[in-house]
């Protein structure tokens, strides 16, 4: 009802030389308000504008304000219609590219207001345009999607749906063909991939293999991590991994509780908590993990270091002993060398997009380093009492003056 009365107000006057005029004056009034920051009066002469049909005053308002969702996608939608290339872009983002609804991705709508728009102006020119109009076509060959009746059937916690990959990550389940959706076909699946999307990189390819599943009535299970290519994706799917590896890592230590030699069982969880702290605080401290998918790399590093603490840990207790230095005074190299790093970093932290290792964050890492040292020594030396703690010590000593020796030696 909102649309329709927003559409009937703003088409009280038809197009015609007059109402082209008075609208093209206040525009360049407008557009000359809002370079001078009066954005408050700009807008009233953008909306008297609009109501001229205006298709720049339709694509200044949705483009240059905060509205209501549903006065964005309208006035996106009028300057599209009209063949307005750039309204046509955003037009097709908020209403089906980026939309990540059931309730509002809509590839009819999507494909109608570009067939019309693409008509009103045959030269206008969209990014990836030909991919896009297929991925649309795509969608709306899977026929329409009732998103009441399928939450009502499948019995769909609504709650979660705002969620960042809500939609995908049903349509993960349902792609399994178990329990609630042993019924789901292809086509189904497609009907949810497609209103799934929030980056339209990863929407074309997840529409574009689904179909061809559909298509060629294959056995087909969705994984959203087989699609991600944004930052916050590959972050989604590292703390996925993550987690996957962490249970995996449980198994492991209960295993190895059980079978740990000489009694140092008693010593094996307190060492690999103090280690998590210390590797999870030296991921994010130490390791400049910058860039755009910095989560993801950040968590990557985490878990392979967790990994290599407990196969260190397994190793050992099956004999295989890494090669441990006779005693010598590591603790002087180690202070030398943590000063320095301090020193450089007060002087200039190390950065990247989104990271920094500055002096604060190696100084909480080498706090926990202390606590990581100690309970790893006393479950080491648990394991093989023949090397005694203080060559552990200085094994463990000669690993983190290593790391240390990284920053001290990075060049910006």
């Amino acid at each position: 009802m909102r649309t329709c009365s927003l559409l009937i107000l703003w088409t009280i006057c038809s197009v015609g030389n007059l109402c082209a005029q008075s609208a093209g004056q206040l525009i360049q009034k407008a557009n000359t308000l809002y370079e001078q920051n009066k954005k408050k009066e700009a807008k009233v002469l953008y909306e008297k504008a609009a109501r001229l049909s205006n298709t720049d005053a339709h694509f200044y308002l949705a483009y240059r304000y905060a509205l209501p969702a549903d006065d964005r996608l309208f006035h996106y939608k009028q300057a599209a219609l009209a063949g307005h290339g750039a309204a046509m872009g955003y037009f097709l983002e908020y209403a089906f590219l980026r939309a990540e609804s059931i309730y509002k991705a809509d590839p009819f709508l999507a494909l109608d207001v570009y067939e019309k728009g693409k008509k009103a102006n045959p030269g206008m020119q969209l990014y990836d345009e030909a991919g896009t109009v297929k991925i649309i076509k795509y969608a709306v060959e899977a026929g329409p999607f009732d998103a009441n009746a399928f939450v009502e059937k499948y019995r769909i916690d609504t709650g979660k749906l705002n969620q960042f990959y809500a939609v995908w990550e049903i349509a993960e389940e349902a792609s399994r063909r178990k329990g609630r959706f042993a019924d789901v076909d292809n086509k189904l699946l497609l009907q949810l991939v497609s209103r799934g999307g929030a980056v339209p990189a990863e929407l074309k390819i997840a529409i574009d293999t689904t179909y061809k599943a559909w298509k060629e009535k294959q056995k087909f299970e969705f994984n959203i991590c087989n699609y991600v290519t944004s930052g916050y994706g590959m972050g989604y799917c590292a703390r996925r991994s993550e987690a996957d590896s962490e249970e995996q890592i449980n198994k492991r230590m209960a295993q190895l509780n059980a079978g740990l030699k000489n009694g140092s069982g008693q010593y094996l969880e307190p060492a690999y908590k103090a280690a998590a702290n210390f590797l999870e605080t030296k991921v994010w401290n130490e390791e400049l993990h910058g860039g755009s998918g910095y989560a993801a790399w950040a968590t990557a590093s985490l878990v392979k270091q967790k990994r290599e603490y407990v196969r260190l840990i397994e190793n050992l207790n099956n004999g295989k002993v890494p090669e441990v230095a006779e005693i010598k005074d590591n603790d002087a190299r180690l202070n030398t060398i943590y000063n320095g790093v301090l020193v450089k970093l007060r002087k200039k932290p190390l950065t990247d997009f989104n990271a920094e290792v500055n002096a604060d964050g190696v100084r909480k890492t080498q706090r926990l380093w202390i606590p990581y040292r100690d309970a790893t020594v006393a479950l080491l030396h648990a394991m093989r009492p023949t090397i005694s703690q203080q060559r552990w010590t200085n094994w463990i000593t000669e690993q983190r003056i290593k790391e240390l020796t990284i920053i001290l030696n990075y060049q910006q």
